[in-house]
């Protein structure tokens, strides 16, 4: 008897449901003013989702592939004795240290770098930058990234040296780095770099003309 009311109730509640749905005001068609902000999805706009979306993906892997080359192989003890040899102070080898991962790392995934960040803008004329100025890019992010990390991690490797309960230290001093690179860098450092590699893309201003630009009401 339970189950019967159970599907009798049920079967009241969709049949509510759909009443109500077919009941709702079809929608107005949109004015022409709206018209002209209607985003149109293009086999372009589709085909350039995808590959960001495999590159995201597929960069991952490609970056824990750098870490298992250069951590099990022993060349990253090679640079820590490098860095042990040309310095004793063992904060300045900790930096030099870390300059020298920073810079492996740098060449192995250049290939995708290069690919992600300035091929595929330039296959779709998201951006009219030149080689040069994006490699000056690239170098000014790579300097600013060591600058930050190379004596923030070498503050962590003395700690793991000589605090005890050093991940509890360290996951305090993870908390205004989180809030620098999550806040304050997307709006201080971020946006000069985004301005120089995006300033030919129409949506931001610039003068890009070619076969695969779209104009503002997601047409070609």
């Amino acid at each position: 008897m339970r189950r019967l009311l159970f599907a009798l109730a049920a079967a009241a509640v969709v049949t509510v449901a759909v009443v109500a749905v077919a009941q709702q005001p079809k929608p107005e068609p949109a004015s022409e003013k709206e018209k002209q902000f209607e985003v149109r999805v293009t086999p372009e706009m589709l085909r350039h989702s995808r590959i960001n979306e495999s590159l995201y993906f597929g960069g991952t892997l490609y970056g824990i592939a750098t870490l298992l080359l250069l951590l099990p192989t022993g060349l990253s003890a090679k640079m820590r004795d490098l860095a042990e040899r040309l310095t004793r102070r063992r904060f300045a080898a900790s930096m030099l240290y870390i300059l020298f991962f920073a810079i492996a790392l740098a060449v192995l995934e250049f290939p995708l770098t290069y690919y992600a960040d300035f091929y595929v803008p330039h296959q779709f004329d998201l951006s009219n930058q030149s080689f040069a100025s994006w490699m000056l890019d690239q170098t000014k992010a790579f300097g600013v990234t060591v600058a930050i990390l190379a004596p923030l991690g070498a503050l962590a490797l003395q700690g793991i040296r000589k605090i005890k309960r050093w991940w509890v230290v360290l996951w305090l001093a993870s908390i205004p780095l989180s809030v620098f690179f999550v806040i304050i860098a997307p709006v201080f450092l971020d946006p000069r770099q985004r301005h120089a590699q995006w300033r030919g893309c129409k949506f931001c201003g610039g003068e890009a003309r070619g076969r695969n630009e779209f104009n503002h009401d997601g047409q070609k």
